[in-house]
């Protein structure tokens, strides 16, 4: 019976994880539009350091940076899960980094392949997902530690 519950949790998790790989694609790469966003960005801190401009806090500054974190914030969670024996913060920061490196260059490559600026690659969008996701771990941590406490 453990045994059992132990292979149905198995495939919940790859699902849900599988579900989430799709809505991150889709969030990152579709819809193949038109609207030209801004150059890449290459420089740490351009994005995130106008919520702290003169101009005050920037409506749309603040949902693309919170839109980030909160969207990587269940690669924090589900990474643990799916791979225990590397169940570490450090190895959640690789994964999300490399995670993030790669669909940033997707839409880099995307817009070069369309010869417009299709999404804007930006590098304070990796610093932001990996943020994401190492507070989804330290939730999911605090979730597992509670509940090793109370069983």
């Amino acid at each position: 019976m453990n045994g059992d519950r132990h292979a149905r949790l198995t495939w919940l998790v790859r699902g849900a994880a599988a579900v989430y790989v799709a809505l991150l694609i889709a969030l990152t790469l579709l819809p193949l539009g038109t609207y030209p966003y801004p150059p890449p960005n290459p420089y740490p801190f351009a994005t995130i350091g106008q919520l702290f401009g003169p101009d005050g806090l920037d409506g749309s500054v603040l949902r693309l940076i919170v839109g980030n974190v909160v969207a990587f914030m269940p690669l924090g969670g589900l990474t643990p899960l799916l791979v225990p024996r590397r169940r570490s913060w450090l190895f959640v920061l690789l994964v999300a980094a490399v995670a993030s490196t790669a669909i940033e260059l997707a839409q880099l490559g995307l817009s070069a392949a369309l010869g417009y600026t299709y999404r804007q690659s930006d590098v304070d969008d990796v610093i932001l997902n990996v943020i994401g996701a190492l507070l989804g771990y330290a939730l999911f941590t605090a979730f597992v530690r509670r509940a090793e406490r109370s069983g």
